[in-house]
Parts: structure tokens; C-alpha cells; sequence
């Protein structure tokens, strides 16, 4: 499963320590694939393999937690959502 994570703005956690506690998530089960910064914000880019539907909540969790807010979004295989809204 792709998801790609963008930030419309900074937030209280920067973009590569947000890197580091994903990947700690994703364990063996899944790969941060890229990451990158730019003027309108930052992307966070992972492939997920196994538990799927466990590591998105945490990984949601830790978005929110983060300050996440409607200016944010995921894409999760192909569809934009918001990092709070249950899939």
C-alpha cells in the first residue's frame, strides 16, 4: 500500500523527526520511500507491506498528535483523506 503524507505548514514536530517516528511504526512491516521539502510545505512518502489497518492508526495518531489539521492530507493508494477521518 502507497501513502503519501503532505504538510501544508510546519508543525510542532519537523519533517525528519515525523521520518523517524514513522519509521519506528513501520518496523519491518513497512518503508519510508522518500520525503522532500518545498515552498507550498513538505511530503512524507512510505510503502506499507503488512497490517495495513493497524500501522495506518498509529500512523494517524501520530499525524494528529503532531497538529495535523484540514490543510493536511494523506493519499492512501490513490485517494486523498484527511489524517483524522477513519478508513
Amino acid at each position: 500500500m502507497e501513502v503519501f503524507i503532505y504538510a501544508k505548514r510546519e508543525r510542532k514536530l519537523d519533517r525528519d523527526l515525523l521520518e523517524e517516528q514513522i519509521e519506528e511504526i513501520l518496523g519491518n512491516d513497512g518503508l519510508v520511500t522518500g520525503a522532500g521539502s518545498g515552498q507550498e510545505g513538505w511530503n512524507i512518502d512510505i510503502q506499507i507491506y503488512e497490517n495495513t489497518q493497524d500501522l495506518l492508526t498509529k500512523i494517524f495518531q501520530t499525524l494528529t498528535q503532531a497538529g495535523f489539521t484540514t490543510e493536511d492530507y494523506l493519499v492512501i493508494d490513490g485517494k486523498r483523506q484527511a489524517p483524522f477521518t477513519k478508513i
